[in-house]
């Protein structure tokens, strides 16, 4: 398993979160997609398909359940990139295996 790739996809989950939780309590959120939050799944998008090329889709095997629960929301989150999210759902389907069974049923 790589424990550097599972603690960076874990951080860059936790700081996705993180600024939503921010805009949401200056209520700035409720206003379309803003920005800042556009910037951060962008950066966390293009970061992952790095992690891609690097390991392939990143399962349990590889990078543990929580770093492979934060590339699935990663990815929920990447909605500026259809192509992508389609792209990451037939990995997905491929590693059906070695996903977390809820992940695997949120994206049929």
């Amino acid at each position: 398993m790589n424990d550097r790739l599972a603690k960076e996809l874990t951080e860059l989950a936790d700081h996705d979160l993180a600024i939503r939780e921010e805009l949401l309590a200056a209520g700035k959120l409720s206003e379309g997609y803003h920005p800042v939050m556009e910037k951060v799944h962008r950066e966390n998008a293009e970061r992952l398909r790095e992690i891609i090329a690097e390991i392939g889709f990143p399962t349990i095997s590889k990078v543990g359940e929580t770093g492979s629960d934060a590339a699935w929301l990663i990815i929920q989150h990447s909605i500026g990139e259809p192509d992508f999210m389609k792209q990451c759902y037939r990995m997905m389907e491929e590693h059906s295996g070695d996903i977390n069974p809820k992940t695997k049923s949120l994206s049929t």
